[in-house]
């Protein structure tokens, strides 16, 4: 009986063990799954935007963007195998930054192609050497660094015929519609973006609503990248680490709930991904951090003018130092100016003044502060034909806190005392 016993607790702890060690190898497809993702066999990890980039989206909440496609017409047949494309959009200013190449903008899909950067409007965008056939522009507003706009009106779509229809590149409209967005093309640090538009015909879209926080129940997005697959349940962009350097090949399948694909024209794509570290681009400064919300401040705003460097004040106000910016520039940014070192400031005492104090009611010098004596004790032998000099009219300094004169002295911390010194006897 106590060997049956101990052999239980010897497979019991065995098998502890062996639960432990497959939870320790799992850790990264449960840190995916945490953070809302179904993960299967991948070696990606999810991290944080760039702090960067999290300031720039903020500066961006406010739009709305309402794209459309002015020209082709749908299901315009055209007798040529090129097309001039006409968008137009409103509540999203489309521009690229003269210094950093990067802007929002307009990406352009054609069938299942990869994308490319729509940043002028004021120009037909100019496809040629169209295949016969059917064809479907598909176009959504894109924030600089690759993230799409979510909401309902940001995206638009037309489907053409060149010289006549086919069934190719005709999405059925009754069902969801996946539009690759990033990754594609080189990039030479990570993380790197995964974003994606969908339309979802079998939700409603209400107008300004952004649709960008969880699928339907139904719809669920399953990426692999280098065979390595996890499955997405929320329509948010992916911040990736783990790619390897060289070629990489992403792709994004729409499903339901059940892992099965959802057919439609578009519902699967293939995009092939460089990571070259050696490469410099305004995106990988942006990935790691080199730059800062000043700098790049015109990718997200046309009119963006950086903010002038302010010189240091000193802090000894009244010094004799020399500043080099005049004192009315600087006079905005102090609430409360402080007066000329000569100037100080009185408020009438509550005091009822005296007959013999009476004199004193008469207007102060704005620039300089001269007391009449209170009583003929406090002051030298005058004559009527005599002009009292205002610098011996000064009360001394040792009685300036005890005169009966009807007025209070503040005196600003650091400033000499308006009285004179008395001379030795």
């Amino acid at each position: 009986m106590y060997c049956q016993q101990a052999i239980v607790r010897w497979l019991t702890s065995l098998m502890l063990m062996v639960l432990a060690l497959m939870i320790w190898i799992q850790q990264p497809v449960f840190a995916l799954k945490d953070l809302g993702h179904e993960s299967q066999d991948t070696d990606l990890v999810e991290v944080s935007p760039p702090l960067v980039i999290q300031q720039l989206r903020a500066s961006l909440t406010t739009y709305q963007p309402q794209v459309k496609i002015l020209s082709p017409a749908a299901d315009q047949l055209l007798s040529d195998d090129r097309v001039s494309v006409r968008f137009q959009v409103k509540d999203l200013p489309i521009f690229k930054d003269a210094k950093w190449g990067l802007g929002p903008h307009l990406e352009v899909l054609l069938d299942n192609q990869p994308s490319q950067a729509l940043y002028d409007l004021s120009q037909p965008l100019e496809l040629t050497g169209l295949a016969p056939g059917t064809h479907t522009l598909r176009a959504f507003a894109t924030r600089p660094w690759g993230e799409s706009f979510k909401n309902a009106e940001a995206y638009a779509q037309v489907t053409f015929h060149v010289f006549t229809p086919n069934q190719d590149n005709h999405p059925d409209p009754a069902q969801p519609l996946l539009a690759y967005g990033y990754p594609q093309g080189t990039y030479s640090t990570e993380p790197i973006l995964l974003d994606f538009y969908l339309r979802q015909m079998s939700t409603p879209q209400v107008l300004g609503q952004d649709l960008g926080s969880a699928l339907p129940d139904n719809i669920r997005v399953q990426v692999t990248v280098n065979g390595s697959r996890f499955t997405i349940n929320t329509w948010q962009p992916l911040y990736l680490k783990g790619f390897k350097p060289g070629k990489n090949w992403v792709r994004l399948t729409l499903t339901d709930q059940r892992g099965q694909p959802i057919e439609n024209a578009f519902n699967d794509s293939i995009r092939v991904v460089q990571l070259s570290p050696d490469s410099q681009d305004p995106l990988a400064k942006l990935l790691k951090g080199e730059l800062t919300l000043t700098e790049v401040g015109g990718i997200v705003d046309p009119n963006y003018v950086p903010p002038a460097s302010l010189p240091l004040q000193d802090p000894s106000i009244g010094s004799s130092a020399t500043h080099t910016v005049p004192p009315q520039e600087l006079q905005p940014l102090l609430s409360d100016p402080i007066p000329p070192l000569n100037q100080a400031i009185f408020e009438p005492s509550p005091t009822v003044p005296s007959p013999e104090t009476s004199a004193l009611q008469t207007p102060v010098s704005s620039q300089q502060f001269n007391p009449e004596p209170s009583s003929q004790a406090d002051s030298p032998q005058q004559t009527p034909d005599t002009e009292v000099n205002a610098d011996k009219a000064m009360p001394p300094c040792s009685n300036i806190q005890n005169q009966n004169s009807g007025l209070s002295l503040i005196l600003l911390p650091g400033k000499k005392t308006p009285c004179r010194q008395q001379q030795a006897t």
